[in-house]
């Protein structure tokens, strides 16, 4: 376009073009400087990683074999769900809130204390559950291998909740970047050599060496910051966001769950459980760009939770954003998902195709709207309602595995966490905007 086609704009197209790059530069800049790319990177890195896991682990491990791992491995999450009974997210909440460094230093040493504690108690119930009948013999021994899986995660998540917390995203980058390293070289080191009982002994090799490394990346920023008084924080406002953000972290992640257990539970052998497990591996990996950019987004949204148009005008560009780029990405797997599968996990594995389209349906419902909105509504303080939530969306999927399954089989599983997915979007996207709006009108206080 010329000059003379730009006719009756206030300057010439050239300048126009020229002040444009400049706020992308500008903008580009900022998230450079605040570590949104060390943030998206390391996750980009981390999950590229995790999925090499999963592809390499897939070929090492019989198909047998992988089945039983992933229904054991399926269980121990369960339980992970409720890691340190919601710690780490009341230490990222209230840290934010902070106004002093005495202050993050005295929640950090509450939670700390509450989650081992709890931890330490969950893993007595996790060798008690290992007794109980299960869907496969070899499972109890693993279980119990795994009792305290939950507690070394534990320890790692506190400590580099710390770089978040005072927005050290070059710091919290590197760790999370060298935690998944090791947990990839180590448990498929583990495997290759005692299969997977070695596998779990790498993840628990892994977990402690990252932790180490966080803690003492973390003592050598203490020691710049100077000493930490300590602050008498709400104790109060602790537990309610604790409990809540457990539960609802809990309902969350289990929807991700429930498909292998009623795998297991209705089709009865290991082939339909790794079948399940390899159409799931994609879509929930990739789930890893939404929690990036909600991971570089919360702190601001937390600073911002009083400026309604603020906090509704990004929502609404991180919304459109989403629908745009997920969208785009569903449409080029789903077209491609028979070559996908095959090319990656192995021909032995085509007949997961049509289940993994439609769990990538489930993960642009999830990434677009779901879970940036789920995470937006704990900086309102709306956790109950996310339980609420999470509640409906667990009940439509368990209604929905009890009555597909036994008809469709893995593709059953696959809609049944679809339908879930659509359900808790419907409820929790209307009802932010409304916070924002009465919150505008000064119609609506915390929940």
């Amino acid at each position: 376009m010329t000059d003379a086609q730009c006719a009756g704009f206030e300057m010439p197209c050239e300048t126009r073009w020229i002040d444009r790059l400049q706020v992308v530069k500008k903008i580009l800049g900022r998230l450079l400087h605040t570590g949104f790319f060390h943030i998206f990177g390391a996750g980009t890195i981390n999950k590229i990683i995790s999925a090499l896991l999963s592809i390499v682990v897939v070929r090492i491990l019989s198909k047998e074999d992988f089945g039983i791992y992933s229904y054991v491995y399926n269980l121990i999450s369960f339980f992970v769900l409720f890691n340190g009974l919601g710690a780490t997210s009341a230490l990222l909440q209230l840290g934010c809130e902070a106004q002093s460094n005495g202050a993050i230093a005295s929640v950090l040493r509450y939670a700390t204390k509450v989650g081992v504690l709890f931890d330490l108690l969950l893993a007595v119930f996790v060798l008690i559950a290992s007794f109980a009948p299960m869907g496969f013999p070899e499972s109890s021994l693993l279980l119990r291998l795994y009792a305290l899986y939950p507690f070394v995660i534990f320890l790692f998540d506190i400590r580099i909740m710390i770089f978040r917390i005072k927005l050290y995203n070059k710091q919290y980058a590197f760790i999370t970047n060298i935690q998944t390293l090791l947990l990839a070289l180590l448990s498929i080191a583990g495997a290759l050599c005692w299969q997977v009982v070695g596998l779990i002994v790498g993840q628990y090799l892994a977990y402690i060496l990252s932790g180490s490394i966080a803690w003492f990346v973390g003592m050598r920023l203490r020691v710049q910051e100077g000493e930490e008084a300590d602050f008498d924080f709400d104790k109060k406002a602790y537990w309610k966001i604790s409990v809540a953000s457990s539960i609802n972290n809990g309902l969350g992640s289990a929807l991700t769950l429930v498909g292998v257990f009623f795998v297991g539970l209705f089709c009865g052998n290991e082939t339909a459980v790794a079948e399940y497990k390899v159409a799931t591996t994609i879509p929930f990996a990739l789930l890893f760009i939404p929690s990036a950019v909600v991971t570089y987004l919360y702190p601001y949204f937390v600073k911002h939770r009083d400026d309604v148009e603020w906090s509704l005008s990004r929502y609404l560009q991180l919304s459109m954003v989403g629908l745009a780029a997920y969208g785009s990405v569903v449409v080029l797997f789903c077209v491609f998902g028979g070559s996908i599968v095959s090319l990656v996990f192995g021909s032995q594995y085509e007949s997961a195709t049509q289940a993994f389209r439609i769990i990538m349906i489930g993960f642009f419902v999830t990434a677009a709207l779901r879970q940036p909105t789920g995470n937006l509504l704990v900086t309102q303080r709306r956790l109950w309602f996310n339980t609420a939530t999470g509640v409906i969306s667990l009940l439509v999927c368990c209604a929905a595995c009890a009555a597909l399954i036994p008809i469709w089989g893995i593709e059953g599983a696959a809609w049944a966490y679809t339908f879930s997915m659509i359900a808790g979007a419907l409820c929790s996207v209307p009802y932010y905007i409304f916070v924002l709006l009465k919150k505008r009108e000064g119609g609506i206080g915390e929940k």
